[in-house]
């Protein structure tokens, strides 16, 4: 059986589990700034547990601005991490989620825990503790070691780069981003790390920066057209998708494709509303956007955005990955401004909830 076949088989038998159902509050919790956006109607499978939605594809109706729903693909709740946090680094490798600093609780306190999750286990377990205790830190997986960068510390926005060795459990100490930040997004480009805007002395930054493991050296590149804090990056291939962020003047719909070989940007598809501090992943040739009731999709071919099934837990500041074709949404603030240990897996292959999906067969 491969690894994906066994992922999707476990989904299917948690989908008998619930580690607590969402209340309907959190439910149908709605952004105010939303309100002009086409609603998704959710709605319980009769049967199942309520922490399983489908989308109404009847809800969308000749107006809306963007395709055809992605209908299929459902939530399912999975344990929670040992520390309820927002804004914190993740990364995955070896199919094993990693989450490191952050911060937690009604003044914001700094975090230097880390974590791993295994996917197959369900399990978490705690790890040696990040040295350097930060939140809004960003961190990225090249090979078997995970590098966390910047944030801001106990003095303020740093440029400390630490590197974590997922084998040995040793964490040492790497070259630091020159521009000390925090709020950016880091992308990964043929093994080579980009630090991507963020913010600092009171301004959102087009900064972008270049590490490579190899050297421990970074480079300056080309900026941003768009300054921007918090926003999300995404890297494809040879290129890299920074998507939304926050400005001056608020979130931002702005799309930028920044071209590695070429060192240069250009823009890209809009989003179809503004965010900020909200986390992207691709899979599948597609890169789905989470943020409180917000899960829109990118399809790559034709560039163009589709709406699918909303996290049950609606939240910001999270932590997004990947892993054989199923996003994991773990950790976050929710809306009312508590932090989360909420995890919860989405299966964007599956058929729609109720029905019986359909596995590939063992090679």
């Amino acid at each position: 059986m491969t690894a994906t076949v066994a992922l999707r088989a476990l989904l299917l038998s948690w989908s008998v589990i619930w580690l607590g159902a969402p209340t309907s509050a959190a439910r149908d919790v709605a952004s105010a700034r939303h309100e002009q956006r086409p609603r998704l109607s959710l709605s319980a499978v009769d049967g199942l547990p309520d922490h399983h939605y489908v989308v109404d594809p009847a809800a969308f109706g000749s107006s809306d601005p963007f395709a055809t729903p992605e209908a299929h693909g459902s939530w399912l709740r999975r344990a929670s991490m040992p520390v309820a946090k927002d804004d914190f680094a993740y990364a995955e490798t070896d199919g094993r989620i990693y989450a490191f600093g952050g911060m937690t609780g009604p003044r914001g306190t700094l975090l230097d825990d880390a974590e791993v999750y295994d996917v197959v286990s369900d399990t978490w377990r705690m790890l040696p503790d990040l040295p350097t205790r930060r939140r809004s830190v960003r961190a990225a997986a090249v090979g078997a070691t995970i590098y966390v960068v910047g944030g801001v510390g106990v003095t303020g926005p740093t440029g400390t780069v630490e590197a974590f060795d997922t084998q040995t459990g040793a964490w040492s100490t790497r070259a630091a981003m020159p521009t000390p930040r925090y709020g950016m997004a880091i992308a990964v480009v043929d093994g080579v790390l980009y630090a991507i805007g963020g913010f600092r002395d009171g301004r959102a930054l087009a900064t972008v920066e270049r590490y490579d493991p190899l050297t421990d050296r970074w480079q300056p590149r080309a900026p941003l057209t768009t300054p921007r804090t918090h926003l999300a990056a995404v890297g494809v291939g040879a290129t890299i998708y920074a998507l939304g962020g926050e400005a001056d003047h608020g979130p931002l719909d702005v799309t930028e494709v920044y071209e590695a070989a070429a060192d240069r940007w250009h823009a890209g598809p809009s989003l179809p509303e503004p965010l900020s501090n909200f986390s992207a992943v691709l899979v599948d040739g597609r890169i789905h956007v989470l943020e409180h009731d917000v899960h829109d999709v990118l399809r790559l071919v034709d560039q163009r955005w589709s709406h699918a099934v909303p996290m049950p837990t609606p939240r910001h500041g999270l932590g997004l990955v990947a892993i054989d074709g199923v996003i994991f949404a773990f950790g976050g603030c929710h809306q009312q401004l508590f932090d989360l240990d909420v995890v919860e897996a989405y299966d964007a292959n599956a058929g729609p909830v109720g029905h019986d999906a359909t596995i590939p067969a063992a090679n």
